[in-house]
């Protein structure tokens, strides 16, 4: 999946947050999850083993450039 594919199943918030707004499979660590919609994350909080904020800030980042 692409950060564009994965980006447009997420909003950042004004406090940097990421909510979900549709529903999404990711590839984490050890295996694949799904994300729901209305889920949010916010950077340091681990979800199935990855920073899902985290790298959602640096697939934007990549998509700026």
């Amino acid at each position: 999946m692409t950060d564009q594919e994965i980006l447009s199943s997420f909003r950042r918030q004004p406090n940097g947050e990421w909510t979900c707004i549709k529903p999404v499979q990711i590839q984490g660590t050890a295996r694949n999850f799904a994300v729901v919609p209305g889920a949010s994350f916010s950077q340091g909080y681990m979800f199935m083993g990855i920073d899902l904020a985290r790298e959602l800030d640096q697939a934007a980042t990549r998509l700026e450039h």
